[in-house]
């Protein structure tokens, strides 16, 4: 019973109004509508604040107004599924390619997906590591079998666009970036307990993405993206 009235009652703060029915609130002095529009104002205002947490850099590069106006309609069509408000936002960035009012800021996107990155980097499990000294210790018939599944924390991020320059221009650490300075390949994970984001030139980025999908360890040294292995 309490469960079903706590369904309604978050279908009624997100504009159900069979919901709103459901809930029987009593019509005297404020009507139901109104009753409930102090909640729906808190929930969207609290949800658009957990966005800004979630993605500060779009929110610099296009600042408060507009990003809360962003907000406020990506959570009207896509609302949070965990109560944790660290894991809302993953359907963002492609919303800001989609959204007319944010297509000429091209790069807008990416700048979201960096920012997601970084998230999803700070919160995944702290499981161990497979490095350099694994496989000293590893013989030649497993090392040709051997394959690596990325750590929950990386993220392979690749942009048309220079990413990092915009970062450090919306962090007031560069005075300018001119998207004529070509995109960036970029690893984002959590090393020794702080998010680690790197550049990676074509073979690397090349070599790490073959090893994410599963390919031998072997296969690739042995072919053409050789690179020697690095722990991260």
């Amino acid at each position: 019973m309490l469960a079903e009235l706590q369904r309604d009652f978050a279908r009624a703060v997100r504009g159900d109004a069979l919901a709103v029915a459901r809930l029987g609130i009593d019509p005297t002095g404020l009507n139901a509508e109104r009753r409930l529009a102090v909640y729906r104002n808190h929930h969207r205002l609290s949800l658009a604040a957990a966005l800004a947490a979630n993605f500060p850099t779009v929110e610099k590069v296009i600042g408060e107004a507009a990003f809360q106006a962003l907000a406020l309609s990506f959570l009207a069509i896509d609302p949070p599924r965990d109560p944790r408000v660290a894991e809302y936002g993953r359907g963002f960035p492609a919303f800001l390619e989609s959204d007319p009012r944010a297509r000429r800021l091209v790069y807008l996107g990416d700048v979201a997906s960096l920012d997601w990155a970084h998230n999803i980097a700070e919160r995944a499990d702290d499981l161990p590591t497979f490095g350099a000294a694994h496989l000293a210790q590893m013989d030649s018939a497993h090392l040709e079998a051997l394959r690596l599944r990325p750590h929950p924390s990386l993220t392979l991020l690749r942009s048309l666009y220079p990413l990092l320059k915009i970062r450090d221009v919306a962090a007031g650490r560069e005075e300018g970036a001119s998207l004529d300075a070509g995109g960036v390949d970029l690893m984002i994970w959590r090393k020794a307990g702080a998010v680690t984001c790197v550049a990676l030139d074509a073979a690397a980025i090349g070599f790490v993405t073959a090893l994410a999908a599963g390919r031998p360890l072997a296969e690739l040294v042995l072919g053409d993206a050789f690179l020697a292995p690095q722990s991260f």
